[in-house]
């Protein structure tokens, strides 16, 4: 017989016998502990209400990652491999390989051998630079389009589903705000 894959959603939510409960609270559980046992700000404060915009924040970016995976592994493709992608097709050829791997946020040795599957999966090619001989620039081969085209489909679908019954108002004022912090950070 053959025996089904469980997803990895399924196997994380599965407790085996002898197994001890979870040991994490909720995110609004935690927030409640934390302003009951440490009393570093009051509840409804300004304070609190920073707290639970960054924590909503930081949860978002590591679940939709994590999401987005679990969707993109259906193709071989992860979202770090799609945001470098949509970078290097974005920069036309022109980016380094160091440029990338700082906009995409990935240590420079962990992206190169990235670089290396990309290449062996013919989606990418490095140029030698035409501004400096030592470095190389990243480009995308010309079959990579319906590659680039089936990862940006399913991320679409996605977002669709994520986002469908959310106001566009609601989503317009959302993405100002995260702008201006992301604007104050870039300054720091």
């Amino acid at each position: 017989m053959r025996r089904e894959k469980r997803s990895k959603t399924t196997r994380r939510n599965v407790r085996h016998p002898g197994q001890p409960p979870p040991v994490l609270p909720s995110m609004q559980d935690a927030r409640q502990q934390f302003l009951d046992s440490r009393r570093y700000h009051e509840a409804g404060s300004r304070e609190d209400l920073h707290f639970q915009f960054t924590s909503a924040v930081m949860a978002l970016g590591r679940r939709w990652r994590n999401r987005l995976n679990e969707e993109l592994a259906a193709i071989g493709q992860t979202q770090a491999r799609w945001e470098s992608l949509f970078w290097i097709e974005i920069a036309n050829g022109q980016a380094t390989q160091r440029e990338l791997a700082q906009r995409v946020g990935i240590e420079g040795p962990t992206f190169a051998r990235m670089l290396d599957r990309l290449e062996k999966e013919r989606l990418v090619v490095r140029r030698p630079s035409k501004w400096d001989r030592r470095t190389k620039t990243i480009a995308l081969r010309k079959g990579a389009a319906p590659r680039l085209k089936e990862i940006s489909d399913l991320s679409d679908r996605l977002r669709a589903r994520l986002l469908a019954d959310i106001d566009a108002a609601e989503l317009t004022a959302c993405i100002t705000v995260i702008r201006r912090i992301l604007a104050k950070l870039q300054a720091l």
